[in-house]
């Protein structure tokens, strides 16, 4: 366990109680997932290989197997639920609208508040999400370490695409 976990309460030479213990800070199985998409600007009706940009990033999200508690997708103000999105992936998913006539900023923060702790994933409907496989082959080697990677010298062991 990192030593941050270990810091105790007290200046005695006693060992206190932790402060913090990795069963406090997260509990996955008390705690469930909430996403939360910005979803207000045009860009996410572009359409990529026929699916809008929005489309692609709910269907990503059914394909990691997460089962998150809600996914919020803001629209625009008094917008409507997109007509594009087949009714088999809006009905597998929790979703819900919201087309509020607030800032975007005071929406996110309703929607963290509403979350009660939950951990909340924030993502935007106008970002490409590309999600076949990673075309890299797992060489069976070591991936490339924090140093190397910085420092673009590479030891016996380290990898990198391309090199």
């Amino acid at each position: 366990m990192p030593d941050v976990l270990n810091r105790t309460r007290g200046d005695s030479g006693a060992r206190a109680r932790p402060l913090i213990t990795a069963t406090s800070c997260f509990q996955p199985e008390d705690r469930a997932l909430r996403i939360w998409i910005d979803a207000t600007m045009p860009g996410s009706e572009i359409r990529v290989f026929g699916m809008t940009l929005l489309e692609r990033l709910l269907r990503a999200l059914t394909q990691t197997g997460a089962s998150p508690s809600e996914v919020r997708v803001e629209l625009a103000a008094g917008a409507p639920i997109p007509a594009s999105l087949p009714r088999t992936l809006i009905e597998t998913l929790p979703l819900h609208w919201s087309r509020e006539d607030l800032p975007l900023a005071e929406r996110f923060e309703r929607a963290v508040q509403a979350a009660e702790g939950d951990p909340v994933l924030a993502l935007s409907a106008d970002t490409v999400v590309d999600t076949r496989p990673d075309p890299i082959p797992d060489t069976g080697t070591d991936p490339v370490c924090d140093p190397c990677y910085v420092s673009g010298t590479y030891h016996t062991g380290c990898t990198f695409p391309g090199r």
